[in-house]
């Protein structure tokens, strides 16, 4: 990589003229990174994948998806251990010194068997291939492996992998018994493990990485949300890593080619370089079909946004969504009782994936029944607790103890002296870990005090009652702070603070009504986005569906938020409409409507070219036609029916054609414009070249033969050379059918267009051709201005001449 040229492109994004709504980065370097503390700097939103999640929270990256190489190492050393083979002795080979990435996977590989085993002897070798010196490093780890003295080896990614099973192989080091692993998958490991050289990769999963990184920044550029920092990395990292690959879970041959291809979804049938076809058949996500279930009845309009960005969610990924919503029950029991009916009914009929809510353990035995059918099972909004003892594969939500902790610390940072939490619903564990967080958060402030947690009843008047006697003291509250776990407490908050003016407080779940309030009577509400609850179930079942990539976080994150200030208007309207997205109008700019006109002149083209070539040679032996040279007419009206072909493929768009025949269309244009060029041209030169060679003779009083064949060499010439860079050009770098999509004002819209190439290739052959086509022209001119003296009837250089100066300026 260029990190200069990248830290160039991430100051452009950056630029006012050219500013982006968001910007996805890798920070392999210093120099990448002050360009993006920079973009930051200038309000650029910034995400980032893969490397440099080290440094991404300090410098205010709002979301990173990578493996923690740390944490990658650590892996690496448990799964030697559960082979349970006595390790007294292990090496990791270290292919790039100084990379910081791959120390810290040393670092948790040495550190983790270390704990494990206290006697064992963890070595590090490194090899360099910065001189590409490949018979040195083959020398090094061959002199490390050859007396099979390690138990264990850790390879820092698979460019040392030939080197390393081949001297284990070839010095009679059973695998069995000393064994390899590896960091990053390839199609080169997958042979390895599939022969039993290798015992395991670790798996950064990419393509997950890419993709969640993509989604997380439209999420942010379209709705402002995003998940919260991980409180499982030290980082704030979601982890896409590590994936441990081994001969049980090793991908199946297609599959491994739809890794290499990233699972290109259909319609679009290409290789990730965007030229070639594809070695994956494309994924029909239209079969994937996800369920929901939720506690959330139709009474509970908090969860509208919720349902509704599940759904859209479902239209985003072009997956079936299967989630109905219950009507307000007369009791719990009843409506859980409906809820395990339902997740049963799912899972038995067949779905991808499941997202269900998890307010009571009466749910787990319908949970556990889907778990045992094979069905993928997440959960979110409440039951995190539960979701990690019965292993789902992830919890999407806001952990509630983390978020009554950070709302304590920030009333202490407020001026709490003494904090009460207010709880409605005393059974309810979501409320009991908001008030056990709070608690911690007083416990680590010294000087303030935790005045207990208070249970409220339903009744307005009675929580009024309640609060002031277990407080039990008058005046303004000073420095007294109230943490509510619901915003139906709301009301009998404020009227408290119209009793004593100085009471903070703060609430959870704000709603419309309590968000008017915030910023004046209220310090802050706690967030934990119904929005994300909605929407990342669906995509993430959705893609472990299709790609079998999953993210090792078990938490996902989505609050708290803290909301210190009230809405603005548009945002209100955006929630009130639930974050619809408006139905696109999408103008594709195909060739429908022009297609015909355009087809319709072509003809005229071909069918005039065909009818002159037919006259000239039935009136081939009348005088005029005999001086005018014949032969060299019909090879102008060939050249002209090629050249007028040109229209046939450009014609041709994905309205009528698949990108790959789109695509050959695009480099049949040259084909056909150049050679038939070639021919109108230099037929035009040889034909004045015959008669200017035959009358320069007559003034000299010679006789001269000139035949054909003569003049004929500058035509054979220029249209080999024609052919050797068109041809090089459609092998090595063709050109290609791509869709760029336009915004214009307010509606958008896109255009396919062929596109030259992506490499110097293109540049150089397309430079070439222009060139010799221009000589064509300069040739045919030259001779045209010879001839200007000859009799009419055996020149026509005026018009030459001019169809000449026409084609000059064109190619300007």
């Amino acid at each position: 990589f260029n990190d200069k040229l990248m830290a160039e492109d991430i100051l452009a994004a950056a630029s006012a003229e050219n500013r982006a709504d968001v910007l996805i980065v890798t920070i392999p370097s210093e120099i990448v990174q002050e360009a993006v503390a920079t973009a930051i700097s200038k309000n650029v939103p910034v995400f980032g994948m893969n490397s440099g999640y080290d440094v991404a929270d300090n410098i205010g990256i709002l979301g990173f998806v990578s493996m923690e190489e740390y944490v990658g190492g650590k892996a690496a050393a448990s799964q030697f251990l559960s082979y349970g083979k006595n390790i007294t002795r292990a090496l990791f080979i270290n292919h790039e010194e100084g990379n910081s990435a791959l120390t810290d996977r040393f670092e948790g590989f040495s550190d983790t068997l270390k704990n494990e085993v206290p006697a064992i002897e963890v070595e590090e070798l490194v090899v360099d291939f910065s001189n590409g010196n490949t018979k040195q490093v083959a020398s090094d780890v061959e002199g490390a492996l050859s007396s099979c003295q390690y138990d264990a080896v850790l390879l820092s990614g698979d460019r040392t992998l030939d080197f390393a099973t081949s001297v284990l192989y070839s010095n009679g080091c059973l695998f069995s018994n000393h064994l390899l692993g590896t960091f990053d998958t390839s199609s080169q490991t997958y042979d390895a493990i599939a022969t039993g050289r290798l015992s395991f990769a670790i798996s950064q999963q990419q393509h997950l990485q890419g993709a969640l990184t993509v989604a997380m920044a439209a999420t942010y550029a379209t709705a402002g949300k995003r998940i919260a920092r991980s409180s499982q990395s030290s980082f704030g990292v979601y982890f896409s890593g590590p994936a441990v690959v081994d001969i049980a879970s090793l991908p199946s041959p297609d599959r491994q080619i739809c890794v290499a291809d990233a699972f290109p979804v259909c319609p679009n049938t290409k290789a990730p370089s965007g030229r070639s076809e594809s070695n994956c058949p494309c994924i029909d996500r239209k079969s994937i079909k996800i369920g929901g279930v939720l506690h959330g009845t139709t009474a509970d309009t908090q969860w509208e946004i919720l349902f509704a960005q599940a759904r859209q969610a479902a239209d985003d990924m072009g997956v079936e969504l299967i989630l109905d919503r219950f009507d307000n029950q007369e009791s719990d029991e009843i409506l859980f009782t409906k809820m395990s009916a339902q997740i049963l009914a799912l899972c038995n009929e067949g779905v991808d994936g499941l997202f269900v809510s998890i307010p009571s353990v009466n749910l787990v035995s319908a949970i556990e029944e889907c778990q045992r059918l094979g069905i993928s099972v997440m959960s979110i909004n409440s039951g995190s607790d539960i979701s990690k003892s019965i292993n789902l594969e992830h919890h999407i939500g806001q952990l509630e103890f983390s978020a009554g902790l950070r709302a304590g610390l920030r009333l202490v940072d407020s001026g709490m002296k003494k904090g009460y939490c207010l709880n409605n619903d005393p059974d309810n564990a979501e409320n009991q870990d908001r008030c056990a967080g709070l608690k911690d958060s007083i416990r680590l402030s010294p000087g303030v005090i935790y005045g207990g947690e208070i249970n409220v009843p339903l009744d307005k008047n009675d929580q009024l009652k309640v609060v002031e006697e277990f407080v039990a003291v008058g005046g303004n509250w000073d420095g007294i702070s109230l943490l509510l776990c619901s915003p139906s407490l709301t009301d009998a908050a404020l009227s408290l603070q119209e009793r004593h003016p100085n009471v903070l407080l703060s609430v959870f779940d704000p709603t419309d009504p309590v968000k008017e309030v915030i910023g004046s009577r209220i310090l802050f509400a706690v967030d934990q986005d119904f929005y994300l609850e909605g929407y990342l179930p669906v995509w993430l079942l959705a893609t472990y569906a299709a790609t079998g990539e999953k993210l090792a976080t078990s938490f996902v994150e989505t609050g708290p938020r803290f909301v210190e200030e009230a809405p603005s208007k548009a945002q209100q309207t955006c929630e009130a409409n639930l974050y619809a997205v408006c139905d696109e109008y999408f103008e594709l700019n195909q060739l429908t409507k022009v297609r015909p006109a355009g087809l319709a002149l072509c003809a005229i083209v071909l069918l005039a070219s065909i009818f002159f070539a037919g006259w000239v040679l039935s009136h081939r032996r009348t005088s005029v036609v005999r001086k005018s040279q014949p032969f060299f007419l019909v090879m102008i009206c060939v050249g002209v029916f090629v050249a007028g072909a040109t229209i046939i493929p450009m014609s041709i768009d994905d309205s009528i054609a698949s990108i790959e025949g789109s695509s050959k269309a695009c480099m049949s244009v040259p084909w056909c414009f150049s050679l038939g060029f070639t021919f109108v041209f230099v037929a035009l030169y040889s034909k004045l070249k015959r008669i200017n060679r035959v009358l320069a003779g007559a003034k000299r009083f010679q006789k001269l033969t000139v035949s054909v064949m003569d003049v004929c060499k500058p035509l054979l010439l220029l249209l080999t050379l024609n052919v050797i860079f068109l041809t090089v050009w459609t092998i090595f770098d063709p050109m290609h059918y791509e869709r760029f999509r336009l915004c214009g004002s307010g509606d958008l819209s896109s255009v396919g267009v062929c596109v030259v190439g992506d490499s110097s290739v293109s540049v150089a052959m397309l430079s070439s051709i222009v060139v010799i086509n221009f000589l064509s022209i300069l040739l045919a001119n030259w001779e045209a201005w010879k001839a200007r003296n000859v009799a009419t009837e055996y020149s026509e250089s005026k018009y030459i001449g001019t169809s000449a100066r026409v084609h000059i300026v064109f190619l300007k």
